[in-house]
């Protein structure tokens, strides 16, 4: 679930811990 977020939203995915690499 937190791999879909991370690319839907970025900053989600940083804030998880995981860099908003799909946004770079």
């Amino acid at each position: 679930i937190f791999g879909e977020q991370v690319r839907s939203a970025p900053e989600v995915g940083a804030g998880e811990g995981e860099p908003p690499a799909g946004r770079t």
